[in-house]
């Protein structure tokens, strides 16, 4: 959950850009962020100490950028969707999603499919 869930700020959502970022956090690392705490009370000790997650290490420097546009305290300077659709995490790997897709080939069993007449 995103800091102002509990600190009764509204929410929105950038909210849900902080839960993006845990998410890719826990995606990349099969672990939740802060693994090590396993109560609500030092969880939110550790948001109101304004601490981030470990952001694997094994991830590249464009992605760990990215989870760290996600994961920025104070919501107004969090990114928003539309600003981390423009990072070069996501454009880069769209643009090579895009390159990749000319190159496919039909594949065989779509011949067995009934064609339209």
């Amino acid at each position: 959950m995103a800091p102002e869930c509990f600190s009764s700020k509204p929410v929105g959502r950038r909210s849900d850009i902080w839960s993006l970022g845990c998410t890719l956090i826990e995606l990349a690392s099969a672990q939740h962020p802060w693994h090590g705490i396993r109560d609500l009370y030092h969880l939110i000790q550790k948001l109101e100490q304004r601490e981030l997650p470990d952001i694997p290490a094994s991830l590249s420097a464009t992605a760990q950028d990215f989870i760290k546009k996600c994961l920025v305290y104070e919501k107004e300077n969090r990114w928003t969707a539309a600003q981390l659709l423009e990072h070069p995490f996501v454009k880069d790997a769209a643009q090579k999603k895009a390159a990749d897709s000319t190159d496919v080939k039909e594949p065989a069993s779509a011949s067995l499919l009934p064609q339209k007449q």
